[in-house]
């Protein structure tokens, strides 16, 4: 369900294209991409009718645990970060607390598969 209580079907294909878009230049943004979208996916799962912001905000957590620069670019968006100062709030948040990793190869496709 969109803010404006619009209910238009999930496409998981629309997710991807948006955390890719997140990702865009980063070392396996492909196979990140696929794997925060089955991560979303499995965070919703058995939900009938789930937020937009509840997307978003599984998007957010995955991608700290993934890649620090994409999280930044999806955090702009999502906390709505207007202006330098909080943008390096963020940044230093994680570097001061940063969250356990998530390694994504190239070989995390095949595995999701199968």
């Amino acid at each position: 369900m969109k803010r404006d209580e619009r209910t238009p079907d999930f496409e998981i294909r629309q997710l991807r294209k948006g955390v890719h878009a997140a990702l865009w230049g980063r070392q396996d943004a492909d196979a990140k991409a696929l794997m925060i979208a089955h991560l979303v996916l499995s965070d919703i799962r058995g939900q009938r009718i789930v937020q937009s912001t509840q997307i978003s905000a599984s998007v957010l957590a995955h991608l700290r645990r993934v890649d620090d620069v994409g999280y930044l670019r999806w955090a702009t968006i999502v906390k709505k970060i207007r202006g330098i100062r909080e943008f390096a709030d963020e940044a230093a948040d994680l570097i001061h607390a940063p969250s356990p990793r998530l390694l994504v190869t190239q070989n995390w496709r095949r595995w999701a598969r199968a």
